[in-house]
């Protein structure tokens, strides 16, 4: 009887990974139908890689992502390089192989939105979330893509799993998932420490834990790891941290201004 209880307590959540992975796997080596830009790169490096050591330059190994050094004229993320390793780094080149670790880690987010939910809701409004995410166009797009937004959110939630649900000393074990979440992805660096706050200061709210020192301990972990990012990035040249802009930037009024006099342009010759 107990047995039967807890197969049915697991039910809601089976049915939504199969739903999900219907929609991520199904024709993933025809849809979409070709790759570019960072998708392409991340795969064939990974292969390089594995055949000689290093990059298609032969100037690059992929330990020196680790402290943030890219292959000549790429300025991707660290941690897409690794994840192709076991799968277009070892296997013939497909569609299915470049697509096929991130499908998998949208299918992880679509679980780990329904874990939390369940945590903070219970499992109706955990099914019903969790069915939204496996069946949203835009989460089954991205998903079925190679692009490093993936892999950065199933880590950022996978952390918040660790500082909502563990207990003491545990929850500085979150500090494994907020790594590999920026390692993951270039544009959400800057969110590792808001992030790490918002998120302890849930869990505090929530469960009132006795002692506040692995917490600490765990948001003065995130700070040295952006401090040494910070310090190797200074150190590098030609980073695409210096891409980064905010919206009152005179770069975004000019490309605006860019923008409607094509517009104009174009509406003339038509």
């Amino acid at each position: 009887m107990k047995k039967n209880k807890n197969l049915h307590s697991f039910l809601p959540l089976v049915i939504i990974i199969i739903i999900s992975a219907a929609f991520r796997f199904i024709y993933l080596d025809r849809i979409p139908n070709a790759i570019s830009g960072d998708e392409l790169i991340y795969p064939l490096t990974a292969k390089s890689v594995v055949l000689t050591g290093r990059d298609m330059t032969g100037a690059w190994n992929i330990f020196n992502a680790l402290i943030f050094r890219y292959p000549p004229n790429q300025q991707q993320a660290e941690l897409p390089y690794f994840l192709h390793l076991p799968f277009s780094g070892i296997f013939p080149f497909s569609l299915f192989t470049a697509h096929l670790p991130f499908a998998i880690l949208s299918i992880g987010i679509v679980i780990l939105l329904y874990i939390i939910t369940q945590t903070l809701f219970g499992t109706p409004i955990a099914f019903a979330t969790g069915f939204i995410a496996a069946i949203n166009p835009w989460f089954i797009v991205m998903g079925r893509t190679g692009y490093e937004s993936t892999p950065a959110t199933f880590f950022y939630l996978l952390a918040f799993v660790f500082i909502l649900k563990a207990q003491g000393w545990k929850v500085v074990w979150a500090a494994v998932p907020l790594l590999l979440a920026f390692y993951s992805y270039i544009g959400t660096k800057i969110i590792l420490l808001p992030f790490v706050i918002v998120s302890l200061s849930f869990a505090y709210i929530k469960n009132k834990p006795k002692s506040l020192k692995p917490y600490v301990t765990l948001l003065a972990t995130c700070i040295i790891i952006v401090i040494i990012y910070m310090i190797l990035i200074n150190i590098s040249s030609g980073m695409r941290i210096n891409d980064i802009f905010l919206p009152n930037d005179q770069i975004v009024t000019d490309l605006v201004n860019e923008i409607r006099r094509k517009s104009v342009v174009f509406l003339h010759i038509r």
